[in-house]
Order: C-alpha cells, then sequence, then structure tokens
C-alpha cells in the first residue's frame, strides 16, 4: 500500500507505466500507438488504463488534441491521431511523440517526488511496540496530499510558510515558523529558548500576514 499512495502522490507519467510508445506509419493514416505495461501497473497498485491515459492526454493544453484524435484499442493499447497536412504530418509525429512522456497520467501535478519512510515507535522502556509510516514529499499541495486517502491530515506539516498561511490560516504558518526555526537550529547542534522563537513568530505574524524579516527590519511581500 505504501508503494501505491507514493506513486499517487508523485505525479506519473506515460513513459513510466507504457510498453511501448511507436509511430505507426500506414498507406492512409499515420498515428502514434502507446502499449501500457500492465504487469508494472499491477504490481504498483495503479488504477489506471489507457481510458484514464487518454483523459489525461485530452486535458493537457500544451498538446492541444480533440476527442476523436486519442482513439482506444482495448485497455492496454490507444492510438494518437495527429492533425495535419501531409507535407507536416512527419514533423507533427515527432512533436506529439516528444510531448506526450510530459502528460501527467496520475498523481498531484505540484509533487515532484515522494519517499516513504518507515519509523519504529518504541515505549518508554525504548520497547518496539509498532511501525509508522511517514511519507516525505518533494513540492506543494498540501491540501491534495492531505486528502489522500491513507494519509493522517492531523499530522501532515509543510515548511512552505506561505501555502500553510494560504490553506489553513495565519495562526498555522505562526506554528510552522516556529518549528522550521526549532529544526533548522537543532540541525545545527545549537539551542534557542523557546519563548525567543515564539516572538519572532509573532512579529512576522501579528498584522494577520507573513512578514519577511532580516536583521533591520520586517516586511511584507507586497512592500517589496
Amino acid at each position: 500500500m505504501a508503494l501505491n499512495y507514493v506513486l499517487c502522490e508523485e505525479h506519473l507519467f506515460p513513459m513510466q507505466v507504457a510498453k511501448s510508445v511507436k509511430i505507426v506509419m500506414a498507406s492512409r493514416l499515420a498515428s502514434i500507438a502507446i502499449t501500457l505495461d500492465m504487469e508494472t501497473i499491477q504490481v504498483s497498485q495503479l488504477c489506471i488504463d489507457a481510458y484514464t491515459v487518454k483523459q489525461s492526454i485530452l486535458q493537457t493544453p500544451k498538446i492541444k488534441l480533440k476527442e476523436q484524435q486519442v482513439k482506444v484499442l482495448n485497455p492496454r493499447k490507444l492510438e494518437v491521431f495527429p492533425q495535419a497536412n501531409k507535407d507536416k504530418l512527419h514533423f507533427e509525429l515527432h512533436r506529439l511523440k516528444n510531448k506526450l512522456p510530459a502528460v501527467v497520467v496520475k498523481g498531484i501535478t505540484t509533487v515532484q517526488r515522494a519517499v516513504v519512510n518507515k519509523e519504529q515507535e518504541r515505549d518508554r522502556k525504548s520497547d518496539v511496540k509498532g511501525e509508522t509510516y511517514e511519507l516525505l514529499v518533494e513540492g506543494t499541495g498540501l491540501l491534495a496530499v492531505m486528502g489522500i486517502d491513507g494519509v493522517d491530515g492531523r499530522n501532515t506539516k509543510s515548511n512552505h510558510i506561505m501555502e500553510v498561511q494560504q490553506r489553513l490560516g495565519i495562526e498555522a504558518a505562526r506554528i510552522s515558523i516556529i518549528d522550521e526555526i526549532n529544526y533548522t537550529m537543532s540541525s545545527h547542534g545549537m539551542t534557542i529558548d523557546l519563548r525567543h522563537m515564539m516572538l519572532l513568530a509573532d512579529l512576522m505574524t501579528y498584522k494577520g500576514e507573513v512578514l519577511g524579516i532580516n536583521q533591520v527590519t520586517w516586511r511584507s511581500e507586497n512592500e517589496r
């Protein structure tokens, strides 16, 4: 299940689930045939078939394809037909073949990478009493991650302070500032009194927005 969550959060491209992507030249028609690797899809516990890939292709603005240009042959295979004159057909085929790998088939588009981290829970006697899994996500999209089935939204954190403010409010942003200062300093072997960090976080958020701060003063993003 962990692999499934990672792949669902991290955006998935056609080349990661395709067995082959080939240009097919016939006497009357030319197309790009995409064959899915169903074994890889099943092992990864993904709900993906040719119909899913078709919808993803049609919803990608940069591809600019219409419904009739993408044809599903069976659940594991589909064809893409370019719309161009004969003199530009070869160019259009290669353009589409280069564009198709960039289509996001599944996952959160703003997430670049996701890694599962397993930790052991211990009691006061340092005895192992269970295991927990943490999902470390590189990118943005806090609400989308929190809404995924199996993710504990109450224990989900982000170090993107501005996104935390926009999605969860200024109080959540204040707590995030304190947590990030504490984490950064403790990573370098330094300790700061909690009250100092709270004071700094209060100064950065007392106006209801996150203010940038340096050695001289603090100001909002709009004042820069």
